[in-house]
């Protein structure tokens, strides 16, 4: 059975995320329930209410915690008692019971294809029961292969969703580059031809993914940096030096890309 990590995390005293992100993070939960409901042919009374809800949520400029602790959740635009104690549990424990349950019975990767903005929840549905595609490496697949049995704009609408998230299968979590590029400039902080490094890009600003480490090395010697750098070696990685233009004095930048 597949494990699902919560969109929210409930720290104990108040939210763990920036802004209203868990407006946003609530109203994709409530979606998911409205596309497996729809998908699963329920109650369209019941669709509309959380497609509704969802709408509500996004919307929203002001905290989701904040309306609640007002105990005014019932006052929002199509929220009523059931949905607001779903919100008031996603609020206290960052998971909810029944979004939980409705993703154990559909596939596992049938999710993602729900949350695509260029298929409808019955395109969906016709890929899976007709022609066995269930997640997004199959319906990629398929995209290439030329197989599947959409119109035209909806190919190019979802061509360019496919390759979004092709991209993104190549970056990698914080929490597994950092070890790695900490390694790499500890090697490289030892070279006799390296004064100083330092981390750079998405890795310095803590960005959540990553697809290649930035490093910044200053030497008194670049040009012999980078023609050592063009050798085939340098801890096992594939690795691309660059001198630029608007770098300080005595200072290159490398790209690694992060292995796949």
């Amino acid at each position: 059975m597949p494990v699902y990590a919560p969109l929210y995390q409930y720290t104990g005293h108040s939210c763990s995320t920036m802004d209203n992100r868990d407006n946003q993070q609530f109203s994709t939960i409530f979606l998911d329930i409205a596309s497996i409901l729809e998908l699963q042919g329920d109650d369209p009374f019941r669709i509309r209410a959380y497609r509704r809800a969802a709408q509500t949520l996004a919307s929203l400029s002001e905290h989701i915690r904040n309306i609640a602790r007002r105990g005014a959740l019932e006052s929002l635009p199509g929220i009523g008692k059931t949905l607001a104690r779903e919100i008031q549990e996603l609020l206290e424990t960052g998971r909810l019971r029944y979004h939980e349950y409705l993703i154990t019975t559909v596939p596992e990767g049938l999710l993602p294809l729900l949350r695509l903005p260029s298929l409808s929840t019955e395109q969906v549905r016709a890929l899976w029961r007709t022609h066995d595609i269930a997640s997004m490496p199959q319906l990629a697949q398929a995209f290439h292969a030329e197989r599947l049995p959409l119109d035209t704009p909806t190919l190019a609408a979802l061509g360019q969703a496919i390759a979004a998230w092709e991209h993104e299968q190549h970056r990698m979590l914080l929490g597994v580059a950092l070890p790695r590029a900490d390694i790499l400039c500890e090697r490289l902080a030892g070279l006799p031809l390296v004064e100083q490094v330092s981390l750079a890009g998405s890795l310095r600003r803590g960005a959540a993914m990553v697809g290649d480490i930035n490093i910044v090395m200053a030497s008194p010697d670049p040009p012999r940096l980078i023609h050592w750098w063009s050798l085939p070696k340098a801890c096992g990685y594939h690795s691309s030096p660059s001198s630029r233009h608007n770098s300080p004095a005595h200072c290159i930048t490398i790209l690694v890309r992060l292995p796949t």
